[in-house]
């Protein structure tokens, strides 16, 4: 009797041993107390749609406010611009020799600026083909016959079309006033040196007038191409004269308001340039050196 009473609590102590045991070999897993709701971090950035609010459930937050800033900053003259406008002026008006050497440190010492804007400047002026690069510095390039022609036949296109447009498009007394201004310069610069410089301004006053801006752009582009060629064939006695006469009778054309007459007239006056070129290129034929 005594040992059946004894066997309930033997049981009783074997499942408390194997009940210890299983919990001994469970693994420890650290408490973690839950993230409540209103602690969420958000899933992901904001978007531009919900520019200016705050996460769901926070409070949205202020935009900054923007503050225009003041005109402070005062603009300056490119000074790349200005040594580049300077020498392009100088060259077309005729102030260098035809074998001037051009040289970044004398040019900036001249101009009173340091090397770097004359070097731009000077890359500048190769690139609208005034001048080449040589071995020491920059030279106006040399012309064969053949570019010459190359050169006049497109002003051939150009400037006789542009002169009839003007001649069509202009009220007769701006006309009878341009005229006026042409002959009053021939008159005064005609038989002297000072008309390479009138010849430039008489061309520039001319092509004002013409409404088409990017004609005018191109013409003035081949114009400059050959520009020293000009300056020297029009300090010649002979060849100012033929262009003297001629810039007459283009004024003349111009005055009577007669668009086909103008056309002809500079169709004649470019052939004329032409030959005279290519006249002063094969006089001029030995290569410069670098």
């Amino acid at each position: 009797m005594a040992s059946e009473t004894c066997m309930p609590g033997r049981q009783a102590a074997g499942a408390a041993q194997s009940c210890v045991i299983g919990c001994l070999k469970r693994p420890v897993v650290p408490h973690v107390e839950k993230r409540r709701s209103r602690d969420r971090i958000p899933s992901r950035p904001f978007s531009a749609s919900r520019r200016g609010r705050g996460p769901r459930g926070t409070a949205a937050i202020p935009q900054q406010r923007t503050i225009p800033m003041m005109n402070s900053i005062q603009r300056v003259a490119d000074l790349r611009q200005q040594v580049y406008e300077t020498l392009k002026a100088r060259i077309t008006e005729g102030g260098f020799d035809p074998d001037t050497k051009f040289q970044e440190i004398n040019l900036a010492q001249e101009l009173g600026v340091s090397r770097t804007p004359v070097r731009e400047a000077l890359a500048m002026l190769v690139r609208d083909g005034l001048l080449v690069q040589a071995t020491r510095g920059f030279r106006f390039p040399n012309f064969t016959p053949e570019e010459i022609s190359e050169v006049i036949e497109i002003r051939l296109l150009l400037e006789p079309h542009a002169v009839a447009k003007l001649v069509r498009e202009t009220d007769a007394g701006r006309l009878f006033a341009l005229a006026g201004r042409i002959h009053q310069t021939l008159d005064e610069t005609g038989e002297s040196d000072a008309y390479v410089e009138a010849h430039r301004k008489i061309r520039d006053d001319i092509y004002s007038h013409v409404s088409n801006r990017q004609l005018v752009a191109a013409i003035a582009r081949y114009e400059d191409f050959i520009h020293f060629i000009r300056i020297n064939t029009l300090r010649r006695p002979d060849m100012r004269r033929v262009s003297v006469n001629g810039m007459a009778k283009l004024a003349q054309a111009i005055g009577t308001g007669n668009e086909d007459e103008a056309r002809a007239v500079m169709t004649m006056l470019l052939t004329q340039a032409g030959e005279a070129f290519k006249t002063w290129a094969a006089e001029n034929a030995e290569p410069r050196q670098g």
